[in-house]
């Protein structure tokens, strides 16, 4: 099932619960629903269809989000000289990340969503991705080995 089929599954599994209430046989009919959040974290593929609140959830938690691929720390480190680290993991890294940070926040903070906030937050994430793969193969960083056949974002 996709996000749509799995939505309109739950919801007419909730109207014959309600129904069931208003009836007068006293019997309660128990629905059957599927969970929608361990759908969209660990089966889905895209955020395609999804609402904007669902949208985030996929990309900070789902493999296939954007938050999967910002690179960790570790990538930033120079292979030549393994003690020191490359200062750009302080604006490309995983916690680092303004976007990143920002997406979190209107979770977590329960701010209000809007489609230009949440695809604005987004296109900035995709482009930091982007900057930071190009910056770690330029670099000859750690992480260039793990992105240097992969394709952009």
């Amino acid at each position: 099932m996709n996000y749509k089929q799995i939505k309109r599954h739950n919801s007419k599994e909730w109207k014959k619960y309600n129904e069931s209430l208003h009836n007068w046989t006293g019997a309660i009919y128990r629905p059957q629903t599927y969970n929608l959040g361990a759908y969209i974290e660990k089966e889905a593929t895209s955020a395609e269809g999804m609402t904007l609140y669902d949208t985030i959830l996929f990309h900070m938690h789902n493999p296939n989000g954007l938050f999967a691929q910002l690179p960790d720390w570790e990538d930033f480190i120079l292979i030549d000289e393994p003690t020191k680290i490359n200062a750009a993991h302080g604006i490309y890294a995983k916690y680092d990340n303004y976007h990143a940070k920002e997406i979190r926040d209107l979770i977590f903070k329960r701010k209000r969503l809007t489609k230009w906030l949440v695809n604005h937050h987004l296109e900035g994430l995709k482009e930091d991705i982007n900057l930071a793969r190009e910056l770690i193969i330029e670099k000859n960083l750690k992480g260039s080995l793990k992105y240097k056949d992969s394709e952009l974002v």
